[in-house]
């Protein structure tokens, strides 16, 4: 269907992994107050 290069693969993976580890902690940070409290420090450790 598609004819990509074997780096655009490795592009659209990528992206398509950070998508899903982005959505992943949304999901679990409402579920867990353990995570969000890690996820607020690390957002106050941002330089």
């Amino acid at each position: 269907m598609f004819n990509l290069t074997q780096q655009e693969r490795v592009v659209l993976l990528f992206i398509a992994g950070v998508i899903l580890v982005g959505s992943l902690l949304q999901i679990v940070s409402k579920q867990s107050p353990e995570v969000r409290n890690f996820l607020e420090l690390m957002e106050t450790m941002d330089p």
